[in-house]
């Protein structure tokens, strides 16, 4: 399975769930990053807790880009291209 489809089924779960619905504003998605954030900081370093704490992070970002109307996807090989190009240029420099 891939990455999209993951996203899919976990948003609509989520909705299932009803901890997204129509009335979901991005500022309470936002806040539930921030709680899971908190959560994973509690979790012990290096444990299995620790891992799902940080996969529920990463999960309720891709939720608060699908409720925002943004392909999480898309977001994140901004990312992954973004961080190419700087480490091209560190490349360069060490190079030289």
């Amino acid at each position: 399975m891939d990455l999209k489809q993951l996203i899919e089924r976990n948003y609509q779960s989520i909705k299932d769930r009803g901890l997204i619905t129509d009335k979901t504003t991005l500022e309470e998605q936002y806040t539930s990053v921030v709680c899971e954030m908190y959560e994973m900081n509690d979790a012990p370093l290096g444990s299995d807790h620790e891992a799902e704490e940080m996969a529920d992070i990463v999960a309720a970002i891709f939720n608060y880009f699908k409720l925002s109307g943004r392909d999480p996807i898309k977001e994140f090989e901004k990312v992954v291209i973004k961080n190419e190009k700087r480490a091209a240029k560190c490349l360069v420099v060490k190079n030289n």
